[in-house]
């Protein structure tokens, strides 16, 4: 496990942060393999925590993860915009803007 968590953090140093499009190829495929897998996440499901419903699987960790994928496409283009802040600056600095550039941490 610790030979899989350090090549990917060593990956993801080295891609730096992803933009838009990778960002919205891995949350389709994430959807993909959500859909494909719909009718073997459950049983997974049941064997890690002893029986659990199918059906409060499916509605529960299928349905509500699809529907917060949706919900990210719609909304990552303006997440990722840099964030204007105003802020009271001496007259020297007369017109200047900051801004918050959102980055993943880790």
């Amino acid at each position: 496990m610790n030979n899989t968590l350090t090549r990917q953090k060593m990956r993801s140093l080295s891609e730096g942060i992803p933009n838009i499009l990778v960002r919205l190829d891995r949350l389709d495929r994430l959807m993909y393999m959500m859909i494909e897998f719909q009718d073997h996440i459950p049983d997974a499901l049941a064997g890690d925590f002893g029986h659990r419903s199918p059906i409060v699987s499916k509605f529960s960790d299928i349905v509500t993860v699809l529907d917060s994928i949706r919900y990210i496409k719609k909304n990552l283009k303006r997440w990722m915009e840099p964030d204007i802040r105003f802020v009271a600056s001496p007259l020297n600095l007369l017109g200047a803007k900051a801004y918050v550039q959102y980055q993943p941490v880790g």
